[in-house]
């Protein structure tokens, strides 16, 4: 075998893993989201831009890395169990829950943490 050749293989072998790791890597994430409050209010507003901007930071782009699944209660608590119910089914990779009351809605929704948590 010609030293070309070799170096060739060698070359294509050392890339060969980080194409395949490029590949697996490029599905669409899906992330839930709880709220208390209505997707307009302004707290609402505020901290989903501020998480959108974050992940735009990371090099994450909404429609393309990630998929956001927003639930909102519009400020009825009698809501937040169905609401956590129907996110769980939705088998999201992560829920972002910033209140109290989100969480524990969650909770009573699923016991279950996800075993690959490798998105970011």
């Amino acid at each position: 075998m010609r030293r070309r050749d070799f170096t060739l293989l060698i070359c294509t072998a050392m890339i060969a893993p980080r194409t395949a790791l490029a590949e697996a890597t490029s599905r669409q994430f899906r992330i839930g989201w709880l709220g208390f409050p209505s997707k307009d209010a302004p707290l609402t507003l505020r901290y989903m831009g501020q998480f959108l901007a974050g992940m735009r930071e990371l090099g994450y782009t909404e429609g393309q890395n990630f998929k956001m699944l927003p639930r909102f209660a519009d400020f009825h608590a009698d809501r937040m169990d169905p609401l956590a119910a129907e996110l769980v089914q939705l088998k999201p990779d992560v829920i972002a829950a910033a209140a109290s009351i989100n969480a524990v809605a969650l909770k009573k929704a699923t016991d279950t943490i996800p075993s690959d948590c490798s998105m970011m």
